[in-house]
């Protein structure tokens, strides 16, 4: 009678031990798939912040293009004060606005008088 409870409980030790082992396996195959996941999703986050790095330095070029134009157009327009202040002719918007692709974008009259 002895060896059968000495065996009964060899057995239960022995199906609780394969059990862990089960579930060891299984939290073992989540983490390496999490794991998979975080590695994929940091290469993104890399490759997000490289993009944005690369776009930053685009508006920052931009942006110094705009000033200088935006400086040149003023120097122009105070050199030529009798000019900058008379609307432009209607030929002469009519072809920066194709050049530029205005759109909605209407001639305003010059006032009579």
């Amino acid at each position: 009678m002895r060896i059968g409870i000495v065996v009964g409980v060899f057995l239960a030790l022995l199906g609780l031990l394969g059990g862990a082992s089960w579930y060891a396996l299984g939290q073992h195959t989540r983490a390496v798939v999490a794991e998979a996941a975080v590695s994929d999703l940091t290469a993104k986050l890399d490759d997000a912040r490289a993009r944005t790095g690369r776009i930053q330095r685009a508006v920052l070029t931009v942006e110094a293009q705009r000033n200088d134009a935006q400086q040149k157009l003023r120097k122009a327009l105070e050199n030529h004060r009798d000019w900058a202040d008379s609307p432009a002719p209607a030929g002469v918007s009519d072809e920066l606005c194709k050049r530029l692709r205005c759109t909605g974008v209407h001639p305003v009259p010059t006032p009579a008088g």
